[in-house]
């Protein structure tokens, strides 16, 4: 399942990030993140680039989820300061801000997800169909429950 996301006040990320769909399912299902930094937000290359070298020291999704937490008043000072607070080093954060670092990532990863329909955040694929229902977790358990009815069988079983 791939998810371009931001936390939703819907509670979508809660569903998915380490949520009962997420745990119930989690012998059957491998769950990724793709950034889909919004054009709109002004911090969203800073976010990004905060997230990837998140990643990359071990506490992408500390990160993650304090950027979220946080997005209504994020700056690059914001960032920062976030960054510290997850345990990331603040110095080396700050050169990666200052620098053009992850940037080429994270404009491919909008087009990406621009070519497969993306348009906004949270949007969900689950084996590279995009899933156009309301996120709820008897919709998303049914859709998975679909899904590896149909892998298991090469199409659909008969009842």
């Amino acid at each position: 399942m791939k998810i371009y996301t931001r936390k939703g006040d819907d509670g979508t990320t809660g569903l998915l990030y380490g949520g009962r769909v997420a745990k119930d399912n989690a012998a059957k299902l491998r769950f990724c993140t793709q950034p889909f930094p919004l054009q709109k937000h002004p911090n969203a290359i800073p976010a990004g680039q905060a997230a990837l070298y998140a990643r990359e020291e071990g506490k992408f999704w500390a990160m993650h989820d304090a950027l979220f937490e946080h997005q209504s008043s994020l700056s690059l000072d914001e960032i920062k300061l976030l960054g510290g607070k997850v345990g990331l080093n603040a110095a080396e954060l700050g050169k990666v801000l200052a620098s053009q670092k992850y940037v080429d990532e994270l404009n491919a990863a909008r087009e990406s997800g621009k070519a497969a329909g993306v348009a906004s955040t949270p949007t969900l694929f689950v084996n590279g169909r995009k899933v156009d229902l309301p996120f709820t977790a008897e919709l998303l358990q049914h859709t998975l429950d679909d899904e590896l009815e149909w892998m298991a069988h090469g199409g659909w079983a008969a009842d």
